[in-house]
Formats: C-alpha cells, structure tokens, sequence
C-alpha cells in the first residue's frame, strides 16, 4: 500500500476506535436494572413480571426501605421473569435479594433438576432436565423470611366435565412463562396426578401465535374454549380470575361456566409432604357466586420466600434490611397499591418457617429475627399456661372462702365454664398450628383466641382452610355444644317439667291446662 493512502486509513481507524469506546462505556454502566452492570448488584432485590404480586411486594419492601435511608444505602427493586431466573441470577451474584417461591428455593437448596419442556422439530415432546442452579455459579441462596402464600388456581374451561387432575391427560394447558416459577408448579401438580409433561399440551405464554402472555389472555382463551385448563399460582382473591368469574351485566344465571378444579386429598399430602408447598383451600366465598363448589376448593399454597446470597460483600446492606423487617412491615403494607386487596391484607413475615428449613438454610443474620422452631413456642406456651394455671389457683385458694361457698351452689355451671375455657383455648392453639399460614384470622394466637368464635357459631360458620384445620374446628363445636348442654340442661329440664309437662298432664286428667287461683277471701 502506497504510504500517502495509509495515514487517512490509519486516522480513519482511529476515530473508528475513539467513537466505539464511549459505545463500550455506555454498555458497561446501564441501568440500575441491567444485570450486566455489576456496580448495583449489592443493592439489587430481583421481584417479578409488572403487575403481579412479587413485583408489587418488592417495590413495596424497596420503597419502604429507601424512604429514611442516603441513595448509596438504598434498594433497587427490579423486575424480572420469575423465581427461577432470580435464583439463577442470584446464585450468580448479580443481585443481592429477590422473592422466590417455596418450591423453586426447595429445588435451589436439594440441588434438584428442573424438568423443562422444549419444543424440537424432531421430536413431538422433549424434556430437559439441568442441574438447578448450574454447579458454576458461585454463590448459595440463603433464606431470610417467608413473606406470605398464594394458592394454586386449576380452572377448566366451560363443558369439559373434567373431575379431577388426572383427567386433564391430552389437553391443551397454559401454566404462565416457562422458566417461571408458576410452570415449576403445574409441573409438579401434574406429576402428582400421574402426568408427565409430554402427556398434556402446554401452551406457552411466549408463543407469538397464542397470544396467551397473561393469565387474562389465558382465561379469556378458556372462556372461548380454546383451552381446555389454566394452572396459575397467585393470591386469594387473584382480581384477573375474579373478572372472570363475574357474570356480564345481562346474564341471568349468576354462575360462571368456568369452574374450578379440587386437588384430591392425596394430591395435597404427598405435594405438601416435603413443605414445598402447604395444605390450604380457597374458599367458597372468595370468588363469588361463581363458584359452584359450597365447600372451597382443596388445594396446594406456595410460600413466598425472600432470599439473599451468602456474598459477604452484601452483609451489611442485609443486616440494614434485616432490622427494617423485624419491624416495620407496617410501612411496607403502606406501600402496596390500595387495589391488590389480597395484599394488603397479607400478615407478611408471619408466615411459618418451614418444617424442612434448619438454621443451615437461613441468612446467618436474619436467623435470630425470623427463624421460627416450634418446638421452642411450644415449650414457651406450656410454660406460660403452667405459669397462668398456678397463679389462678393460688388466687383461688387466697379467696376460697368467699368463691367457694357461690361455686357450691353451682358445681356444674363450675365444670362447663372450666370445660369450655379449656376447649376454646386448645382449639386455638391447635388452630393457630394448622392454619397460621394460610389463615389470617390465625396468624397469631390472639387473634386465634378472638376469631374462633366466627368460625363456631352455627349461622356465621367460617369454614377453616386446611383439611386439618376443618377437623379441628368441628370436633371444638361438637365438645364446646356437648359441654354447653350438659351444663344448662337441669335448668331446661325443671322450666319443661314446671311449665311444660304437668300443665299439660294436669290437662290429660281432665282438668283445666292453666292452674285456676282462688283469691276470693274467706
């Protein structure tokens, strides 16, 4: 090349070089959301999809955490594809915090495949099983406290006559995203119906030609049968399903022709077995007359986990979120939008810790705020009722003399009321146990100690959640009405003897029904 043709090359190349490295530059430091840019990563919380409940709690817990805090110290609450992308991302250390369902973390932690349906021109059905998360991410995923559950919703479109999971072999299924938690979920309740991937025809929400992005596409596509079922993880009420069930204004028949599909007793032990996922039931009441089903639909409840990577470089800013949780969840509630009602009402950080859940999978700084052993509440609680019972009967034998001569008079009365005291407040504990997570009116035992009459009292009658919470509340009824009756029975027996029985034979004998006195004077 002649020499003079290589200096405006060489400038060219330059210049070429010098407008590349802004570009380069640019790239490198995006947005505080881009996981490629690692400047965030220590204050990155990786939510959900727009819209749904993840994201919603997330900006909340961000919004709350940011408000006293200087903008070096803050959160940054970022959307994402769902749990299984926020575990792999974590683990990954391109965030610091992110909400993750129960299952995804229990598979994240027992190092479980995850069975994932690919679509391959030469094969009608493939499924690939990797390690979950990929053995080259450096980082474990560390639990800091359960947030709050959701149910898993099955409908099935109008007409289908389908009465149980096992039934849906063959049809056409939308379960959400793949590689979303949801799809991680109606994978598993398939598997405990006795149905693998390949036996069902998932519809994926990123198929350009189903348009079925959103649960609501999904159920107006089964509303027009075009699918046969919808598998979706979400709040009670879920306000996309409560649309659907609601009737157009001209209707006539107030309920809709979708109809929800029960898990069997079976499905729901062996789902819940391992506390993956935990009993609940979504109750007759919760989508309106749309629901057809008088007793709740039995189903399976996925917690909502917040989890942290065990990077030390983050420990400061967890221990910073750590200390705002234990104690101001009320300003997180403040934060989530007025319309998800479901939310709002959620007692978040009171869910349990789960039974399979040692010290090993916590955060090593949020274990002393939120790691829950139950056999230490139990020993609390037997030792403040034993506390509470040798106080009371100090205090009685203090003033027997005076209680004791009243109590003579009525010794059954005595009895009953002991009875019933004892009952309610098993019954309260025991509820609290099963139906703390899934439960509101249980979510501590005061408030299981002021809601278990609405759920005894004959013309209110709330229904419990779980099947062992159910159980519980009508063997309470039966023992609170036995011990009730037996108290008050001689007084029902002298007012039907006195004012019912010997009028009535006084009558049979021939003479008159009401007593006749004489007060004629002598």
């Amino acid at each position: 090349m002649p020499r003079r043709s290589k200096f405006p090359f060489l400038v060219l190349l330059a210049f070429i070089s010098i407008a590349a490295c802004p570009l380069g530059t640019r790239a490198n430091a995006g947005g505080p959301c881009d996981l490629a840019n690692s400047d965030y990563a220590g204050h990155r919380l990786l939510s959900g999809e727009p819209g749904l409940n993840y994201y919603e709690v997330g900006q909340a817990i961000a919004n709350a955490f940011n408000r006293d805090r200087a903008p070096q110290d803050q959160l940054i609450a970022c959307p994402s594809d769902g749990s299984i992308e926020n575990v792999r991302q974590l683990s990954a250390g391109k965030a610091a915090f992110a909400l993750v369902q129960s299952d995804v973390a229990h598979s994240a932690w027992f190092a479980h495949p995850l069975h994932t349906f690919r679509k391959v021109p030469s094969s009608p059905c493939f499924v690939d099983s990797p390690k979950f998360p990929p053995p080259s991410n450096p980082h474990h995923v560390l639990l800091v406290v359960p947030l709050f559950t959701e149910a898993v919703h099955v409908l099935v479109r109008p007409h289908s006559y389908i009465s149980s999971v096992a039934d849906l072999r063959g049809r056409k299924i939308w379960a959400g995203k793949e590689g979303a938690g949801g799809y991680l979920t109606a994978e598993r309740v398939l598997a405990a119906a006795g149905l693998g991937m390949c036996d069902v025809k998932l519809i994926h929400a990123d198929e350009r030609d189903q348009h079925m992005e959103s649960v609501q596409d999904a159920l107006v596509s089964l509303q027009s049968m075009d699918l046969d079922a919808v598998i979706f993880t979400g709040s009670v009420p879920t306000t996309a399903i409560q649309a659907a069930f609601a009737p157009p204004a001209d209707a006539t028949n107030l309920n809709s022709e979708i109809t929800f599909l029960p898990l069997s007793l079976g499905m729901v032990t062996q789902l819940s077995r391992d506390s993956s996922y935990v009993e609940t039931m979504i109750r007759k009441d919760e989508y309106g007359p749309g629901n057809p089903n008088g007793q709740g639909i039995a189903t399976v409840g996925v917690e909502a986990f917040l989890v942290a990577s065990d990077d030390r470089a983050n420990s400061d800013v967890a221990q910073g979120l750590v200390n705002f949780l234990a104690g101001n969840m009320d300003s997180v509630r403040h934060y989530i939008p007025k319309d998800e009602r479901a939310l709002a009402r959620l007692d978040l950080v009171d869910a349990p810790t789960p039974a399979y859940l040692t010290p090993e999978y916590f955060l090593p700084v949020a274990r002393a705020a939120f790691y829950k052993d139950r056999w230490s509440f139990w020993r609390r609680a037997i030792l403040w009722t034993g506390g509470i019972v040798i106080c009371l009967f100090v205090l009685f034998c203090w003033k027997r003399k005076k209680i004791g001569p009243w109590l003579m008079k009525e010794p059954g009365l005595l009895f009953a009321f002991l009875g019933i005291l004892v009952t309610w407040v098993a019954g309260s504990f025991t509820l609290w146990a099963y139906e703390r997570h899934v439960n509101g009116d249980f979510t501590t035992v005061l408030r299981s100690l002021k809601s278990l009459a609405w759920y005894l009292l004959p013309w209110i009658a709330r229904t419990p959640v779980t099947a062992s919470g159910q159980s519980t509340a009508t063997i309470v009824r039966y023992v609170m009405l036995a011990l009730f009756g037996g108290a008050v029975w001689p007084y029902a027996k002298k007012f039907l003897v006195e004012y019912i029985w010997r009028p009535l034979a006084r009558w049979l004998r021939g003479g008159h029904l009401f007593a006749r006195h004489n007060h004629s004077s002598r």
